[in-house]
């Protein structure tokens, strides 16, 4: 018949509300994953008392480790959120021991000659010079993409370059 159980073993997870005519079975909390996950009742009920010691004792410790995992979540986004890293395709001055790029926004900005780089081929490289701005002191050479972000320490701003693409 509709409503009836044939086999107690699959009606573990539910448990009535109104056991008189049993129409209303609904899950109650945590027997759903007890049951898909077989751990069983028995198993259940001799850890509760445990878990209840463990979360009476613990549970302060537990919301104030959450509650600095979320601050320390916040301080990330706050202390990031004015980092970013530009791209643009400048010229540069190239001489011995020395790299100059001017930006768009008419920054003058030094190029370490040991920043990472990637090379026409598209290989990268950790650091040493870059093979598109050799020490010529010729001119500018170029059109080189940079990547570079805002630097900022005890006041003193500047745009340090982190990046050059042959």
């Amino acid at each position: 018949m509709i409503g009836e159980r044939q086999d107690e073993s699959l009606a573990a997870p539910w448990t009535s509300v109104h056991a008189a005519d049993g129409a209303h079975d609904v899950p109650m909390q945590g027997d759903l994953i007890h049951y898909f996950a077989g751990v069983s009742d028995d198993a259940v009920a001799r850890h509760r008392p445990l878990i209840r010691a463990l979360w009476g004792r613990y549970h302060w410790a537990l919301l104030g480790l959450l509650l600095a995992l979320v601050a320390v979540a916040f301080a990330g986004f706050a202390v990031g959120r004015d980092s970013r890293v530009v791209t643009e395709e400048v010229g540069c001055l190239s001489a011995q021991g020395t790299i100059g790029c001017t930006l768009h926004d008419g920054w003058d900005v030094s190029v370490p000659l040991d920043v990472a780089w990637t090379d026409a081929n598209g290989g990268f490289h950790e650091g040493g010079r870059p093979e598109c701005l050799p020490p010529t002191g010729r001119g500018l050479e170029g059109p080189v993409r940079i990547a570079w972000t805002k630097m900022k320490t005890e006041g003193t701003g500047w745009r340090q370059v982190v990046w050059v693409g042959c």
